[in-house]
Order: C-alpha cells, then sequence, then structure tokens
C-alpha cells in the first residue's frame, strides 16, 4: 500500500507545486481498488483460540503492515498500516525496517510473529535488539 501511494507522498512536501498528474490519479484509483475490493476490517475476537499475526513487507521506499487474526481455516484483516521511509530509514536493512514498523505500534501483547520468507541474518545488530526486546516485553 506504501509503495501504491508513494507518488501521492509527494504532493505532501513543502517545496512541491501541487499538480495532480495522471500518475498521481492512478495511484489513487489504485489504492481506492486495493481497499474496497478486499476484505473489510474485522473486529478481534478473544475466544482463547484466534491468534493475532503481524505480516508486514517492506522494499527500498515503504514497508507495510497488516494486522489480522486466525481461527482455524478463517482470517480477517484488523488493521493496514503503511509508512514512506525517510532518506536515512532506506539506508536500514529491510529486517530492521520490518522490525520498526511492528514495534511501534500499540498492539495487543499475544502476538504471532511470522516470516514467511527464508531469511536468515548474521545477527542482531542494536537496533534489531531493541525491536526484539520492544516486542518481547509484556506490560503486564
Amino acid at each position: 500500500m506504501a509503495t501504491l501511494s508513494s507518488p501521492l507522498y509527494t504532493l505532501l512536501h513543502h517545496d512541491s507545486n501541487y499538480e495532480f498528474t495522471d500518475d498521481h490519479k492512478k495511484a489513487f484509483d489504485s489504492i481506492k481498488k486495493a481497499l474496497t475490493s478486499s476484505t473489510f476490517l474485522g473486529y478481534p475476537v478473544d475466544d482463547g483460540k484466534a491468534q493475532f499475526i503481524i505480516q508486514t513487507d517492506a522494499s527500498t521506499t515503504a514497508m507495510d503492515m497488516i494486522l489480522y487474526q486466525e481461527s482455524g481455516e478463517d482470517k480477517w484483516v484488523i488493521t493496514y498500516n503503511s509508512h514512506i521511509l525517510t532518506s536515512a530509514q532506506t539506508q536500514y536493512s529491510t529486517t530492521k525496517n520490518k522490525f520498526m514498523l511492528a514495534s511501534n505500534k500499540p498492539y495487543p501483547t499475544n502476538l504471532l510473529l511470522t516470516n514467511h520468507l527464508e531469511q536468515r541474518a548474521k545477527g542482531p545488530g542494536p537496533r534489531l535488539q531493541q525491536a526484539q526486546e520492544d516486542l518481547s516485553r509484556d506490560p503486564a
């Protein structure tokens, strides 16, 4: 979603000319189609069976996150989140960006963090260690 909205974010810069071009219209229509064609947002369920799952994706310009619940064969989306990376954040590794997005939001503490792709890190750096600590902390 963040990648789709990148052209629209350029309009928000204080030094940009506000000119709504065909690229902006295409980005807007793509976002509108993505949001209206997918499943609507659901409510969190606390039945002891449904697990919270955060799914993240990051590119060199943006990152996305979906918080959903899963119970058996059923899945429902709770929230979508996207973020355009700053120039400093574009220097971070993809893994660091994914943890940064997931760890900076107030979500339930009983989350199941899954990685759907095989990724092996050489070793966590200080920023990744902090993100892991933030995600493992139980406020109760």
